[in-house]
């Protein structure tokens, strides 16, 4: 595996996440918004969260999802990010935490995944955490939990929100996957993996795999 150590997000970052970075910075009130999520400590409690309902990753706890973890930081040069299992039926991952990067995949996703797809899973999580996406993903994550429970009274933020903010935000979120996906490529080095991990997420049962045609859902992509 050729190390990546040296990578920044220049090097990879997806014009279409460059684009709608720079639109959502341009959102009147943007600082404001940022400022009063954090004083909330939603970082914090997306830990505890994580904590409380998650099994936490080391050498003496999954050892062998441990080592592959290790592998995956080091090619793309990431460091200081934790590892938890959720248990869920669902095939998914996802990164929280800014202060405390932790990357989360599924149980379901561990057993259907092969190693080497389980690598650009990761890869494509640690992505976020280089490319320094997780504070607007977290936030896009929290937005209606906190405009909920916190009120508009407390934070100000229906204001600021409506000033299309979440428009900008969520819209950024989905484009700073294509970023998140080239780390995952470059994590693992293979195409074919790449592809293997991708049409299991999109939902192809095991038992039908050998009926699956890359070319049809290519076309699928395509028309999307």
């Amino acid at each position: 595996m050729i190390s990546l150590r040296a990578l920044i997000p220049t090097d990879y970052l997806h014009p279409l996440d460059r684009e709608a970075m720079a639109t959502l910075r341009k959102v009147p009130g943007l600082t404001e918004i940022v400022r009063k999520v954090n004083s909330v400590g939603l970082d914090r409690l997306v830990h505890m969260e994580c904590m409380a309902n998650s099994v936490r990753v080391g050498p003496r706890q999954f050892p062998t999802l441990y080592r592959v973890f290790q592998e995956v930081c080091d090619t793309v040069g990431v460091s200081g990010v934790d590892l938890f299992v959720q248990q869920q039926f669902a095939l998914n991952a996802f990164t929280m935490g800014v202060e405390r990067p932790m990357v989360v995949v599924t149980t379901q996703t561990v057993q259907q995944m092969a190693e080497d797809e389980l690598r650009f899973i990761l890869g494509h999580e640690l992505g976020h955490v280089k490319s320094e996406h997780v504070l607007f993903l977290q936030i896009g994550a929290y937005l209606p939990m906190l405009m909920s429970v916190v009120g508009q009274l407390t934070l100000g933020l229906g204001r600021l929100v409506g000033a299309g903010f979440e428009l900008a935000l969520y819209d950024w979120c989905r484009k700073a996957e294509f970023s998140a996906d080239r780390v995952g490529l470059l994590a693992v080095q293979d195409l074919h993996a790449a592809r293997r991990a991708f049409y299991k997420l999109a939902g192809v049962p095991a038992s039908l795999e050998n009926e699956f045609s890359l070319q049809e859902i290519s076309r699928q992509a395509a028309e999307f």
